[in-house]
């Protein structure tokens, strides 16, 4: 990670924050892009990728306190990171700030509350199709 006078810059491929860290700041993208993952299997599966003007990590300033997901730097990358106090500011100086990052937090959680459901309604599928087959051999055995 490379400091700047206004943010910090982190290079290629640069871990920002990895699932299970300590989450004490959220982050804003000054410039460049960001990969936000999670891993699943031993397998990174992609939550999103952001770019300038997008925050992330949002849920550990509000949720904390450990990260629930991984964030690497996309080429170049500058982020600035505002800790709670600096939200709660920024919240009372610019109220639709806050409705910006509730109606963000509740599309996250809407699109993770979907992954669920399809996780689930695939392993409900498998059980079905187990019940079945064992049906079938008890009638053929």
């Amino acid at each position: 990670m490379v400091d700047g006078e206004l943010g910090k810059q982190f290079l290629d491929g640069e871990m920002i924050f990895r699932e299970g860290d300590a989450a004490h700041c959220l982050y804003i993208i000054q410039s460049g892009n960001v990969l936000i993952y999670q891993e699943k299997d031993g397998k990174e599966v992609q939550v999103a990728e952001l770019g300038k003007g997008d925050s992330f990590g949002d849920m550990g300033v509000f949720l904390g306190p450990i990260r629930t997901e991984s964030a690497r730097a996309l080429g170049i990358v500058r982020v600035i990171t505002a800790d709670y106090k600096f939200v709660l500011k920024k919240f009372r100086d610019d109220p639709s700030y806050a409705f910006q990052v509730i109606e963000k937090m509740a599309r996250h959680d809407r699109v993770r509350k979907e992954k669920q459901e399809k996780v689930l309604e695939t392993q409900l599928l498998r059980e079905l199709e187990l019940s079945a087959q064992n049906r079938e051999l008890k009638e053929a055995g």
